[in-house]
């Protein structure tokens, strides 16, 4: 992967987080500047996930910790194989909000219509947009 690939990769990662706060209709607060998007929640604590440019990886500090996530297999992941996304709704439990990135991180880019999936007995529908792989 290139730089140019990167930062595409990690913008498209942070849209998928800002729709899915709006979506939830969450009490966060959102904001992008340079390298860093800053989720602040009502109790003002905040996660940062920000951009590592010169060893391609996106980094997450939380009240959890701090993890640093390279994108391997098309998703970021720690060296340990753990999922970003697992770790972000472990992070906004910990802050106070349920979330669930799941569908985003695994089926993002492949379909452009509204997709019903069962989850434990549970209808859920799910509307995802084509997205070309930068690579």
């Amino acid at each position: 992967m290139n730089v140019a690939q990167f930062h595409q990769l990690v913008e498209q990662t942070w849209q998928e987080i800002e729709e899915k706060i709006d979506d939830e209709g969450l009490s966060v607060d959102t904001e992008i500047q340079g390298s860093v998007c800053t989720l602040t929640f009502d109790d003002h604590s905040q996660i940062i996930i920000n951009k590592q440019e010169a060893m391609l990886e996106l980094w997450l500090a939380s009240k959890l910790g701090g993890f640093h996530f390279k994108y391997i297999d098309n998703e970021w992941k720690t060296a340990e194989g753990r999922s970003f996304w697992t770790h972000l709704e472990e992070a906004f439990a910990r802050h106070g909000e349920e979330v669930k990135f799941f569908l985003g991180a695994f089926y993002r880019g492949i379909f452009k219509e509204t997709v019903e999936v069962e989850i434990k007995g549970e209808k859920h529908g799910c509307k995802y947009e084509v997205r070309e792989t930068p690579y």
